[in-house]
């Protein structure tokens, strides 16, 4: 063998072995790239799933305002019938006052007459009768025109009626 045979072998391993490394490197830089996509394709599936959650949770709270929406006429008109009846109760309750305290004006009313008719049966009366007629209550007293001493006094306190007992 002599030594242009022996360079062309030599060569031909060195080309050879060239060519095999630039193809291990090539492989090598495939199979990065392999690896490197396939995390994309499993961020991608990732966020592909979120999206769809995200988008699940969406729909479900349209259709909450959708069924909020179309309740909403029927509530009012339940609101509304509730506030009227409230307000009817209001003034049914004012009504059953206003008629208790007329029938304590009008007791008062008659205890005037009756002491009025007192006053006209005597003259020689010697008493003066006050009265301090309130919204809940009735107060008296008696005093003697001579002395002008206390001769008895006294009041009335009127209380909620009682539903439970009818008092």
């Amino acid at each position: 063998m002599n030594n242009e045979q022996i360079v062309t072998i030599i060569t031909s391993i060195l080309e050879t072995g060239g060519i095999v490394v630039f193809v291990w490197f090539l492989v090598k830089g495939i199979y990065a790239k392999l690896n490197s996509l396939e995390k994309v394709v499993i961020t991608q599936k990732e966020a592909i799933n979120a999206l769809q959650a995200r988008s699940s949770d969406a729909e479900k709270v349209a259709n909450l305002y959708k069924d909020l929406v179309s309740d909403l006429p029927e509530l009012l008109k339940k609101q509304k019938q509730l506030t009227n009846d409230i307000k009817d109760d209001i003034i049914h309750e004012q009504e059953k006052k206003l008629l208790t305290k007329d029938e304590a004006i009008a007791k008062l009313e008659k205890i005037k007459s009756l002491e009025t008719t007192t006053r006209n049966l005597s003259d020689k009366s010697k008493l003066i009768m006050g009265l301090d007629i309130g919204s809940n209550s009735i107060g008296f007293a008696l005093i003697d025109k001579d002395t002008n001493k206390i001769v008895e006094l006294g009041t009335r306190i009127f209380t909620k009626k009682d539903k439970k007992r009818g008092k």
